[in-house]
């Protein structure tokens, strides 16, 4: 079971670090002045809600997927679906990064916290069990 959780580990760290890099490359390019320079306006109100919505629904789709295992299974064959539940919740959180970076540079600092995030929900077999009880 162990060698399992090391792919999902992996997966997970390759997401964390493709956003570290996104951020690290294309922050540095269109600078962090904008952070220095924040103003709120409407496109970036819908911005704040656009984020605070995708961690929303990224938690419900994770939570969802896990409910819809059948508890009769044994661990080992709960692991993929739990893997299945994890990269839909990844690529929402993910997506809602590259979005911010690419539509908002104001909320650069957002994205950071996003990957901050990405690495709080690292998937382990304790929160594995945890989750799927």
């Amino acid at each position: 079971m162990e060698a399992k959780f090391k792919n999902i580990q992996g997966l997970h760290f390759a997401i964390c670090i493709a956003i570290l890099i996104a951020y690290c490359m294309l922050g540095i390019i269109t600078s962090f002045e904008n952070v220095s320079s924040f103003s709120v306006e409407t496109t970036s109100i819908i911005s704040l809600v656009g984020l605070l919505f995708s961690f929303r629904f990224s938690q419900y789709l994770y939570k969802r997927q896990l409910k819809n295992i059948n508890p009769q299974l044994e661990l080992e064959e709960k692991i993929p679906l739990y893997q299945t539940a994890s990269i839909i919740r990844w690529a929402i959180v993910e997506a809602a990064a590259f979005l911010i970076l690419f539509l908002d540079p104001n909320f650069i600092h957002f994205g950071v916290l996003i990957l901050l995030y990405l690495l709080w929900i690292r998937p382990s077999e304790e929160q594995f069990r945890k989750d799927i009880k």
